[in-house]
This record gives C-alpha cells, sequence and structure tokens, in this order.
C-alpha cells in the first residue's frame, strides 16, 4: 500500500466527502456542480440522509453519490439499497446512476449484489474505491486534492499549475486560430483577406507568451505569407483585366478614337490641348468601380447569356452594356462600327476575350493561389505541432 492509499483509509467520513465533491467533477465533467447534503455545512460533521451527494444531469440522468468510510460487509449494500429506494419513491425506472465513493477494497461479491440490484431496476452503478481514487490524486493536475486532503505535498505543484494556465491561455487559443485560419483559406474567394489575430499577438509579445524558437519561425512564416496573401486585390487586378478587354474590343469595333481636344489654361493662357477620350471609357471605370458586380463577373463562371448560338458571361455583358448605352452619355455621339456585326456592341466587345482564363492566368493571381496553398500546408504542420503539445500534457498530467 502506497503513500497516498494509507493516508486515504484514515479520513473521516466528513473529510471522505469533501474530498469526493471536489475529485468527482475531475474525474467526470458531468459530475459537477454536485448538491452535498451528507455534511453539516462549514464542518466535517456528516448528516444522515440519502444521498450523501447527488444532481440532474442536462440529459436528465439523476446522480446519487453515497460515500461512506465504514469497512463492515453490507455497509455499501445498505447505502445502495437506500438510494434505489428513493429512487423508486420518485418514480424512476432507469435514467438513475448510482456511486459508491469509499476509502477501502469492499468485499467483491457485496458490490456484485449492488451492481445487480441497481441492474433489476434499470440504474447504473459505479463503484469508485480506494485504489481508483488513489490513482487519480496521484495524477499530476490533481495534486493539490492530495496535499489538501491527505498533506502530502508536490514538488511540481507550481510546475504544474503553469502548464496547465499555458495551455489554457497559450496552445488552446492558439490551436483555434490556426484551425479557423485553415477552414477559412480552404474555403477563400481570394477577395476577403486572411487575418490571424491571435498569431500575430503571440509573435508580437514574445515577453508574455514565449514560444519555443522553431514553433516561433513557423508562425512568422505563416503570418508573412497572410500578408503576402493580403497585399494582392484579386478585386483590383480583374478591375483592370475588364477595363483592358473593354478598350480593346471597343477600339476593335470603333476605332481608336479621340472626341475631341479641351484647352489647357496656365496662368489665364492657353498653353496645350489635352485629348478627350470617349465617355465610355469613363463609364466603364464607374461601373468597374462596384465590387459586388466585378466579384459577380468572376465568379459566374457557369452563368452565362446566349447571344447568335454563342454563350457570353452575363455580368461582363451587363456591365459593357452600361458603358456603351446612350443614356449614360452627356454628349450623344453616334458610334459607327468599322468591322461587320450587326448584334449589340457589348456582345462584340465581350466575345474577344475569355474573361475567365484571363483572370485564371493572371500572375497576380496564380501567386495567389500558390501563397494560398503555402498557408495552408503551414497552417496544417502548425496544428499538428499544437495538437502533439496538447496530447503530451494530456498523457503526463491529465490522464486518469
Amino acid at each position: 500500500m502506497d503513500k497516498t492509499e494509507y493516508i486515504l483509509r484514515s479520513l473521516s467520513g466528513g473529510e471522505l466527502q469533501r474530498l469526493a465533491c471536489e475529485l468527482l467533477p475531475r474525474m467526470n465533467h458531468e459530475w459537477g456542480d454536485l448538491i452535498h447534503n451528507g455534511i453539516v455545512e462549514g464542518t466535517t460533521k456528516t448528516r444522515k440522509g440519502t444521498p450523501d451527494m447527488w444532481k440532474e444531469s442536462k440529459e436528465g440522468v439523476l446522480i446519487y453519490i453515497q460515500v461512506t468510510t465504514d469497512s463492515k460487509p453490507g455497509k455499501i449494500l445498505k447505502d445502495i439499497h437506500a438510494s434505489v429506494s428513493k429512487l423508486k419513491e420518485q418514480g424512476r425506472m432507469g435514467n438513475a446512476l448510482c456511486i459508491a465513493f469509499v476509502n477501502m477494497e469492499p468485499d467483491a461479491k457485496e458490490i456484485q449484489i449492488c451492481s445487480s440490484l441497481c441492474n433489476d431496476n434499470k440504474f447504473d452503478f459505479e463503484l469508485i474505491n480506494n485504489s481508483k481514487i488513489t490513482r487519480a490524486l496521484d495524477q499530476s493536475h490533481n495534486h493539490d486534492l492530495r496535499e489538501k486532503f491527505l498533506g502530502i505535498r508536490s514538488d511540481y505543484h507550481i510546475h504544474i499549475s503553469t502548464i496547465m494556465t499555458r495551455k489554457k491561455d497559450l496552445y488552446i487559443p492558439l490551436i483555434e486560430d490556426v484551425i479557423k485560419l485553415i477552414e477559412k483559406c480552404k474555403r477563400s474567394d481570394l477577395f476577403s483577406k486572411l487575418n490571424d489575430t491571435f498569431i500575430q499577438e503571440v509573435i508580437q509579445k514574445q515577453y508574455k507568451y514565449r514560444l519555443d524558437e522553431q514553433i516561433l519561425v513557423f508562425l512568422k512564416e505563416i503570418d508573412n505569407k497572410i500578408k503576402l496573401f493580403n497585399q494582392i486585390d484579386a478585386i483590383y487586378v480583374a478591375k483592370n483585366l475588364i477595363l483592358n478587354l473593354f478598350h480593346k474590343g471597343f477600339k476593335e469595333l470603333y476605332g481608336d478614337i479621340i472626341d475631341g481636344e479641351i484647352p489647357i489654361y496656365f496662368e489665364g493662357e492657353l498653353v496645350d490641348y489635352e485629348d478627350v477620350y470617349p465617355e465610355e471609357y469613363d463609364n466603364i471605370r464607374r461601373i468597374s468601380s462596384n465590387d459586388d458586380l466585378v466579384k459577380k463577373a468572376i465568379c459566374g463562371e457557369y452563368e452565362y447569356v446566349e447571344f447568335n448560338g454563342e454563350l457570353y458571361n452575363p455580368t461582363l455583358v451587363k456591365m459593357f452594356e452600361f458603358a456603351l448605352a446612350e443614356r449614360n452619355k452627356f454628349h450623344s455621339v453616334q458610334r459607327v462600327p468599322i468591322v461587320a456585326w450587326k448584334g449589340p456592341p457589348e456582345f462584340y466587345i465581350a466575345s474577344i476575350g475569355n474573361f475567365y482564363s484571363m483572370y485564371s492566368d493572371d500572375e497576380d493571381i496564380k501567386n495567389k493561389k500558390n501563397i494560398l496553398k503555402e498557408i495552408i500546408s503551414r497552417a496544417e504542420n502548425m496544428e499538428n505541432t499544437l495538437d502533439q503539445i496538447l496530447k503530451e500534457i494530456f498523457e503526463k498530467f491529465e490522464k486518469i
């Protein structure tokens, strides 16, 4: 018998009840917030009654806990019988758990009878005996209870507390931030910016978090890649492609037109003339400033409008129609095509280039996609590293 088992046997009934009330929620989170009936408040004096502790779980399971230090044959069975009787009085048929929390190693036959009694009434039964309590108290994260109730000090108490705080304040928020980043990257449309708020905080506040150097390097690599990703504006790229496509198509359809000149004055004197470009160029710039329309043009790869047996991007056609329409020009200049075309001009301009291919083949867009893949790869590696750290903490300090 080791020291923990030995001292545990010497506890009074009230002391064992107080230990049970604090230890049980650590052994099973569903046993938290117990209602403690079996002790006189503020003392270690026990109070007669059944059960000593109880609670009803969120799922409606009624949990009765009987605590005893009495090793006389039949005492545990008597307590469990009292619990079963009270449950039946309340009309319970199943959906209940009876727990015997004892600081000895009871007779196996008596425990078997307790289990059968509960099973016959469709209740669950669990024995938490001296050896099981000892194993729980000897776990590193329960050393505070071992010291509080048994007086066994631990040289690692402060160290363990520090590790648990570090887990809660650093590793869990960090892995959650990394997981959110991975999910955001995998559904990225290249338009939305990525953020790594907690990763940045950890990098910037090493005086507070103090990470392993290799992990810190990996986090900085992820953060740098995110900055590069966010610097490439996919909407800006698409707008320029739309403008270039319109200018090229307009010139092919109508020629390289200058609509006149406007004088330039300096200090009241005419110094030069400035070419007046077609109003349509201003109009396409105006309609292209609508980010939502540009996004729709990019994302509508599988949407189309048909004209003369050909398929066109409907959003692009709509934008070009706006730019060309007489209603949107102050100076209604009649445009005369220089090529053989008998349809609406917006369809001609939309036909001269494959916008989707132009967008996909753009060097900035390809670079942004590659950066996104690198972020996902690095973030997944970081998730694995942090998960391994949390597993090691669990195995060493938390596993019962």
